[in-house]
């Protein structure tokens, strides 16, 4: 099964379903190896469970800023070019109308990733994949916006009475948009990070050592095949179960 949240939460569920099965068998399921018995794996399922439901969390706050600051960056663009034919149109800006528009320019022909999608998940075993070049590609596209807006921001202020009667280009709305998109910048970048340990940390509960989810799992049913052979109806209940 492809490594999707999808399939966290399915295996979670199968491990339960499996887990469930044995208090119904006789005599009382009483696996050699107790983190393997009904409570201790239980136990082992809440973490489990945590998990996954911090890693869906994360996703969705990911997905809520980083879709609020493409909206941003829309906002951006639509003010700049109107701030450009503002500047434009009144000829005693004609010295300072050269920067304005070439900083304007850097500003909406740089094209981040339109999509909010979350930094890559880690494949079930090995080590997580680095960040791709595509998604740092991205994130510094935003940081550079950023900085691009600043220095619109600065060419702006260079305009002898630039005062707009449009509120949408005024200096202050700019920096109104300044403020924000940097703290989108940085929270976004916090959540990548976020993001990023808390898939490793329930790849880790999943698959990595001998105590995982998948090795108890088998182990599971190694037990009930052991305690009660493998032709009773006990170990007939777990042996077609599949990871």
């Amino acid at each position: 099964m492809p490594n999707t949240e999808k399939s966290y939460r399915d295996r979670q569920g199968k491990a339960q379903t499996l887990i469930d099965t044995t208090p119904g068998f006789s005599p009382a399921y009483a696996p050699a190896d107790t983190t393997v018995s009904f409570t201790n794996f239980n136990s082992y399922l809440g973490g489990v469970d945590a998990a996954n439901t911090l890693v869906e969390t994360l996703e969705v706050n990911y997905t809520n800023n980083a879709n609020a600051r493409i909206a941003m960056v829309k906002s951006i663009r639509e003010a700049t070019t109107q701030a450009v034919s503002y500047v434009k149109s009144n000829k005693a800006w004609s010295t300072q109308f050269k920067a304005v528009k070439m900083v304007a320019d850097k500003l909406r022909n740089m094209r981040p990733p339109e999509k909010a999608a979350p930094p890559p998940a880690p494949p079930p075993g090995g080590e997580p994949p680095a960040m791709t070049a595509k998604r740092n590609k991205g994130e510094q596209a935003y940081v550079e916006l950023q900085a691009h807006l600043g220095s619109l921001i600065t060419a702006l202020n260079a305009c002898p009475g630039y005062v707009p009667p449009s509120p949408a280009i005024t200096l202050n709305a700019f920096n109104g948009l300044l403020s924000p998109f940097r703290g989108l910048n940085t929270f976004i970048g916090q959540l990548t990070g976020q993001l990023t340990t808390a898939r490793e940390a329930r790849r880790q509960l999943y698959y990595v050592g001998a105590d995982c989810l998948e090795c108890k799992f088998q182990a599971v049913k190694n037990a009930v095949k052991g305690q009660y052979g493998q032709n009773s109806t006990a170990y007939g209940a777990v042996k077609s179960r599949k990871w």
